[in-house]
């Protein structure tokens, strides 16, 4: 079978849609299938790919919303005729409009059209507009949580028949790192010099950080805390850097920017306890990884993060600040608690595989084109 996928995702972003598009091609190719992959991109992605796997650069400018529709409508297409393509992955919301083999599109998560004030007006035109016409087109859709399908269901009346459930996995390098060498390097890199909670993820509205910020500025400890906010800046993030200057937490709060996969484990390992406030969430796969890195894990109740965390976290309403703050203190204070916690985020962890992902994205894509 000759399949392409989009990934442009590789180029646009260092979010997680980036780096478990990543694990999906590394892992599909790996499998004993008769199978080639053709990946389409705008731009270089400068990596390396297996032999049965090939980088398709059609270069077009990343101008604009417009600009992008140009390239997914005309050169896209044209590159799949090209490259006798029989089956194209839209794995971020988008396919063709007249595409010239069968369809499967990924739906990570409808943020943009839940909480629409949190990102601004062009890109929700756009996002609503490619997920719509993915929707009405593909031949079959992939959710990466129930609580996805749902809301495809919801939102844009989806067929609950063309919709597959599938979770993303965590890749093996999460996992309990013991090298406090490893661990002391990356920290005085990041310059990290207390015990620390931490939050991974892009510094946009929806994580809820404000109220983070107001919640771990409540908290009464013994021991003193820093609040590590691991991420890139997203969009809409100005609140976030003022509240912490409004409080005078410039010295508690520390943002690290981007962290490597390869230096994630480590800093999961390192902490004290980990938090993801969100207010809404497609998946939430820090929660594993942090669960996997042998890190307790506060989380909300909110969206797809009680369906991720099952019951190895502890759930708080993320629009509450004193339930945040009463939460990290809870978990911080009590050992008990914090070794069960962990103990049963192991268990939790190992339910979510790459393997399995890519097992049953291949069965979706041999339905299709059956």
């Amino acid at each position: 079978m000759r399949i392409g996928i989009d990934i442009r995702s590789l180029i646009f972003t260092q979010a997680g849609i980036s780096h478990n598009l990543y694990n999906l091609i590394s892992y599909l190719s790996q499998f004993p299938e008769d199978s080639q992959y053709f990946l389409f991109t705008s731009g270089r992605t400068n990596r390396s790919w297996p032999k049965n796997v090939k980088e398709i650069v059609i270069r077009w400018p990343h101008l604009s919303a417009n600009m992008e529709k140009i390239w997914e409508e005309i050169f896209l297409p044209l590159g799949l005729i090209f490259k006798k393509i029989e089956l194209f992955h839209g794995p971020r919301f988008m396919i063709p409009r007249a595409c010239p083999c069968k369809t499967v599109v990924t739906i990570h998560d409808l943020g943009f059209k839940i909480m629409p004030e949190c990102i601004i007006n062009s890109a929700y035109i756009y996002f609503d507009s490619r997920t719509k016409l993915a929707v009405s087109k593909a031949d079959r859709i992939i959710a990466v949580s129930e609580n996805t399908k749902n809301d495809l269901i919801k939102l844009y009346n989806a067929s609950e028949d063309k919709i597959t459930v599938i979770h993303w996995g965590i890749d093996q390098s999460f996992q309990p790192c013991n090298d406090r060498s490893s661990i002391g390097r990356i920290k005085n890199k990041l310059g990290i010099d207390k015990e620390f909670i931490l939050f991974v993820g892009t510094i946009e509205p929806r994580k809820n950080l404000v109220r983070l910020i107001k919640a771990f500025d409540k908290l009464k400890m013994k021991r003193e805390y820093r609040l590590v906010i691991a991420g890139c800046k997203g969009w809409l993030y100005e609140e976030v850097f003022a509240t912490v200057k409004e409080l005078n937490m410039e010295k508690d709060i520390i943002f690290t920017g981007y962290v490597h996969d390869n230096e994630l484990p480590f800093l999961y390992s390192a902490a004290e306890l980990f938090i993801c406030p969100s207010l809404y969430e497609g998946f939430g796969l820090p929660v594993l990884e942090a669960m996997a890195c042998g890190v307790s894990v506060v989380t909300s109740n909110v969206s797809s993060l009680p369906e991720v965390a099952g019951d190895a976290a502890i759930l708080v309403d993320p629009y509450d600040v004193e339930a945040i703050a009463k939460a990290m203190e809870q978990v911080l204070e009590d050992s008990n608690l914090r070794k069960e916690m962990i103990e049963k985020g192991f268990e939790r962890a190992e339910k979510f595989s790459w393997q399995d992902t890519v097992k049953k994205t291949l069965d979706v894509y041999k339905q299709v084109c059956l």
